[in-house]
């Protein structure tokens, strides 16, 4: 019964995100978000810490690798274990605003990623924290928007992003 309720809320939420009259502008805005969190940039940022911000740099380089050396099995384990299928393929309703990478949709890797770099820039750069944050919850967010994610697996996603990261922070840099 309480699954049942969960399920109904989340897909609720979905489609009171998805369904909402965006304009062209905040759909296009939406798509760059959810581009920047393709995983190029997080690969950028990390070459430009570990060559400016010296040993430290370095450090939250390789930690930020090992962290997503944690998540990244952990992510295909789980899309595999749940093998829930996306909002496109469960409704004639939703016609995504992207084509997805693959078909299974929990948990989200975009915020999954999202919120390991944000959960690792506030351990080493808090100067920048506030920024990878938003980011981390505007690419969330972005993936429902865009229809290839219920709310429950951006969740799903942010947790496992963040638990990895403080894996990692918690056990190796410790």
């Amino acid at each position: 019964m309480a699954f049942e309720r969960a399920k109904h809320i989340d897909t609720s939420l979905f489609f009171y995100m998805f369904s909402k009259s965006w304009t062209p502008a905040v759909c296009r805005f939406f798509y760059w978000v959810s581009k920047i969190g393709d995983g190029y940039c997080y690969l950028l940022i990390g070459v430009f810490a570990f060559g400016i911000a010296g040993e430290e740099g370095q450090m939250f380089f390789l930690l930020t690798l090992f962290a997503f050396a944690v998540e990244l099995p952990l992510y295909f384990i789980l899309k595999q274990t749940f093998k829930r299928d996306r909002p496109l393929s469960q409704s004639v309703e939703v016609r995504a605003h992207i084509v997805p990478s693959d078909q299974f949709s929990l948990p989200s890797g975009h915020t999954a990623a999202a919120c390991l770099m944000a959960t690792m820039i506030s351990a080493y750069f808090v100067t920048f924290a506030v920024i990878a944050w938003v980011f981390a919850i505007l690419i969330g967010i972005a993936r429902v928007v865009l229809g290839v994610h219920y709310p429950s697996d951006v969740f799903v996603g942010a947790l496992l992003g963040c638990g990895s990261a403080l894996f990692v922070l918690l056990t190796v840099a410790s």
